[in-house]
C-alpha cells in the first residue's frame, strides 16, 4: 500500500510541470475572429508571448524601451504622475491594459493575478503587459478609433513589424512616439530616446560592416 501511494505522488507530482505549461500555453489565444482578420499580427504576437513565457531572450525593441522608461528598475518611479515600473505605468494604463489585453484574447485569470501595482510585476508580467499596450495601440484616422489588432492594418501594424521584427531604429522610435508615449513627449523623454537609440543604431551599422568585410574575406581567400 505504501509502494503504491508513494507511486501515485510521483506521478502526480510529475504532472504538475506539465500543468503549469498549459496554464502558460493558454495565456494568449487570439479569437477567431481577429486571426482571420489580422494574422500575422496576431502571429507575431503569439510568438513573442512564446519568447517571453519560455525563455529568456526578449525583442531589441522592448529592451530599449525599458531603459528609456526607467533605466530597466522595476522599482522606478516618476515623482510628478503615477507611473512606476519598469515601463512606467500608470494607475490608469494599468486597468486600460488589463481590459485591452482581454480582447486580444489574453487570459482573464492570467491578467487577474497581474499586480496593480508595476512595480511588484515580474520581468514576464512587465514584458507582457507592455505587448498588450503596443498590439492594443489606439489608431486615429479622422474620426475613426482603431485598436490595434482588433481594427484595420494600417499605421501601428507596420510600426510594429518593422520596429519589433526588423529592429528597424527610425520604426522603433516612430512606434515610441505615436503609440506608446500618451502625450506629447517631453526633452527628458527625448534625450532617454537619444541616448539608447543611438549608440543602438551605431551596433547595428558596425555589425553590418563587420559582416560585409567577413564576407569580402571570405570571398578573397576561396
Amino acid at each position: 500500500m505504501r509502494i503504491f501511494i508513494c507511486l501515485f505522488l510521483i506521478i502526480l507530482t510529475s504532472f504538475a510541470p506539465l500543468e503549469e505549461m498549459a496554464k502558460t500555453k493558454d495565456i494568449y489565444k487570439p479569437s477567431l475572429f481577429n486571426f482571420k482578420q489580422k494574422r500575422d499580427y496576431n502571429v507575431l504576437l503569439d510568438s513573442l508571448v512564446d519568447m517571453i513565457m519560455y525563455t529568456d531572450e526578449r525583442p531589441d525593441f522592448l529592451n530599449l524601451l525599458g531603459k528609456i522608461e526607467s533605466g530597466g528598475k522595476h522599482s522606478g518611479k516618476n515623482p510628478e504622475s503615477t507611473a512606476k515600473g519598469k515601463y512606467q505605468f500608470t494607475d490608469t494604463t494599468v486597468e486600460n491594459t488589463k481590459n485591452r489585453g482581454e480582447n486580444l484574447g489574453f487570459n482573464k485569470k492570467y491578467l487577474r493575478n497581474v499586480p496593480d501595482n508595476p512595480q511588484e510585476w515580474s520581468d514576464d508580467q512587465a514584458d507582457i503587459m507592455a505587448l498588450i499596450k503596443l498590439f492594443a495601440a489606439e489608431v486615429l484616422e479622422g474620426d475613426e478609433t482603431y485598436y490595434g489588432l482588433k481594427g484595420r492594418e494600417g499605421l501601428i501594424d507596420s510600426l510594429l513589424t518593422e520596429a519589433i521584427t526588423n529592429n528597424d531604429v527610425t520604426s522603433m522610435k516612430d512606434l515610441y512616439y505615436t503609440e506608446w508615449l500618451t502625450g506629447e513627449p517631453t526633452a527628458r523623454d527625448k534625450r532617454n530616446v537619444e541616448r539608447h537609440m543611438i549608440p543602438y543604431e551605431a551596433g547595428q551599422k558596425a555589425n553590418t560592416l563587420l559582416e560585409k568585410l567577413k564576407e569580402a574575406f571570405r570571398f578573397i581567400t576561396e
